[in-house]
């Protein structure tokens, strides 16, 4: 190839590297994502997830290899989501923690990125969510700024972004990422370390429904009675059994309400679990509503229809709702249902009873069971 003659002749012809060498790299960015100077950027390149920017003084001190490196890197941006998934985190750290969850899968696949790059090996492997909690207040002290300028790219791209769009873009962006994975390995050119991410992104989606309804029946330890016909399936004329005991244990429903948590999602959540309750029969369910502190409390007892008074909206802390369990359930609990996010303090030790946390994010909790609460595949 020639020498280039601009930056975007320079990113052209990256492109086009990669088409041949990285062919994974390379149909994702000539497919996904179209090409735009801009010098206000807070980072040499960077993407909205539709457009590859960059500013052209980097990109042509760079040599041809560095450019498709982090080409490379601006396409795993997309490809994992992390212009959509900040949710209510600060965007530019949100953006730094995602750099270090990606300049690993770089430097696995064999490339080298440009000097000064973000990489700490003991992050290697770990989520963008997962780092955003341990990057120290203070960013100057991994040389990164603070407040770098041109830093709007990333709230106007999230700004911009309905939440029908971002569903579809994320749509999008799996599609092409199967694709891309399908064609890269026809050639034989999928390194293991981008085999493994894209496993990872492409994983069929767990039903969350059928994975709570068991969580909280296999709990309550109730058993099938034909005598108590199953009555969400009457109505289609199917005569199925229905979950009872004459009496169970009391179940925790705890809600995060530090803002994490979506009127939607709320919505979702408590309509499966009416119909869960109701089928596993627990004796009582304690809803408590919870931030840095228990905020509200509401007790329904069987057969009463679950309905929302959310109450707290400060910061975000696990252990008031196991200490208000331990001093303030007057009865053995059966299990623990917590929706939230996953960013708080959790307890230093588990309790003594099964917990299940349903989370918003990709964040497993330290201990009991982890389901991400969406929508299941069809």
């Amino acid at each position: 190839m020639g020498k280039a003659t601009s930056a975007l002749d320079k990113i052209q012809r990256a492109r086009v590297k990669l088409v041949l060498d990285q062919p994974f790299f390379g149909m994702l960015t000539l497919s996904q994502l179209r090409l735009a100077q801009r010098e206000d950027l807070p980072a040499p390149m960077g993407t909205d997830g539709r457009t590859l920017y960059f500013r052209s003084a980097e990109v042509l001190k760079w040599s041809l290899s560095e450019v498709c490196a982090v080409i490379c890197h601006e396409v795993l941006h997309a490809a994992n989501g992390h212009v959509w998934r900040v949710d209510g985190r600060d965007k530019w750290r949100f953006n730094v923690a995602a750099d270090y969850a990606i300049n690993p899968i770089i430097k696995e696949c064999g490339m080298t990125l440009p000097d000064g790059c973000l990489y700490r090996e003991e992050w290697a492997g770990k989520s963008a969510e997962q780092i955003y909690p341990l990057l120290p207040k203070d960013l100057k002290t991994l040389g990164i700024p603070n407040d770098p300028l041109g830093r709007d790219l990333l709230e106007e791209a999230i700004k911009g972004l309905t939440p029908a769009e971002k569903e579809q873009l994320g749509r999008d962006w799996k599609q092409a990422v199967q694709q891309a994975l399908q064609a890269a390995k026809m050639q034989g050119k999928v390194p293991a370390g981008l085999d493994r991410f894209a496993g990872e992104l492409l994983r069929p989606v767990c039903d969350w429904r059928a994975l709570l309804a068991r969580f909280i029946q296999a709990s309550c330890t109730n058993d099938y009675s034909w005598k108590r016909p199953n009555r969400r399936y009457l109505g289609s004329g199917i005569w199925l059994p229905s979950l009872w005991t004459e009496r169970t244990r009391p179940i925790v429903v705890a809600i995060d309400t530090s803002g994490s948590v979506g009127a939607a999602e709320l919505q979702t959540f408590v309509s499966e679990l009416n119909g869960i309750v109701q089928e596993a029969n627990p004796e009582r369910v304690h809803l408590l509503w919870a931030d840095a502190a228990v905020a509200g409390v509401q007790t329904f007892e069987s057969g009463d229809p679950i309905v929302c008074e959310p109450k707290g909206g400060g910061g975000t802390d696990f252990r008031p709702v196991f200490r208000w369990i331990s001093e303030q359930a007057n009865e053995d609990v059966a299990c623990v249902v917590y929706l939230t996010d996953m960013y708080g303090t959790f307890p230093e030790h588990a309790p003594e009873l099964p917990v299940l946390w349903v989370a918003t994010s990709d964040v497993a909790g330290p201990w009991g069971e982890t389901i991400r609460l969406e929508e299941p595949v069809r």
